[in-house]
């Protein structure tokens, strides 16, 4: 072989190393972009799983703090419904009591009316009462709405004392009071606003299982 031939053979393989270690450059470097690209595509695909993830730990959050305020608002509107009603009742009783005349004294027409009217007022109060706590007890405390219904019952019972004795309200009274302090303290029970200073209402108020009869 001749010397020029040699001489183009040694030129063509060093052409072909170059143009080898250029390609093998030019392929890793593509590689790696290439790769980099895809490392982005999985990062960014991440961040969006991450930030929907985030979005729905808040909406969950959200509406857990929502409910919770909601179910508070609840609480707090049945407790003021139902010692609104309550007031109500303890009036309703109040005014029958003094217009009631024991049943052996004759009555005129216009004593009968005015009775039945301040009767019927007062069932309506008992019932409007018992309403009331019945709808408190889907958000109230079992000892808030027994406390009530303790109430209710005996109100019931002492109508008909005072039927057959206009002076049985005083004893009356001396029961009532103390029971509905403690229906009140319970009420701010049930709404967080009980204080220590208010302690004391609880032990001179008996719990509607243990009330004297």
């Amino acid at each position: 072989m001749g010397t020029i031939a040699i001489i183009l053979m040694l030129v063509l393989y060093l052409l072909m190393l170059a143009a080898g270690v250029y390609f093998k450059s030019y392929f890793d470097k593509k590689g790696a972009n290439l790769a980099t690209k895809e490392d982005f595509r999985e990062l960014k695909m991440q961040t969006a799983e991450l930030r929907q993830a985030t979005k729905e730990i808040e909406a969950k959050v959200d509406d857990q703090m929502w409910n919770k305020q909601r179910q508070w608002e609840m609480k707090k509107e049945a407790v003021f419904a139902i010692m609104q009603s309550l007031s109500l009742a303890n009036n309703a009783l109040f005014e029958y009591a003094t217009a009631s005349f024991p049943a052996e004294i004759e009555r005129d027409e216009f004593t009968r009316d005015h009775m039945k009217k301040k009767h019927d007022q007062l069932v309506s109060a008992l019932d409007d009462l018992e309403h009331k706590r019945a709808m408190g007890l889907l958000v109230c405390s079992m000892t808030f709405t027994e406390m009530v219904d303790e109430i209710r019952r005996k109100m019931w019972k002492w109508i008909r004392e005072i039927e057959r004795d206009d002076a049985a309200y005083q004893k009356v009274s001396e029961q009532l009071m103390p029971l509905i302090n403690a229906a009140f303290y319970y009420g701010r029970v049930e709404l967080g606003t009980h204080t220590t200073s208010q302690s004391s209402e609880s032990s001179a108020a008996p719990a509607p299982w243990i009330t004297n009869p």
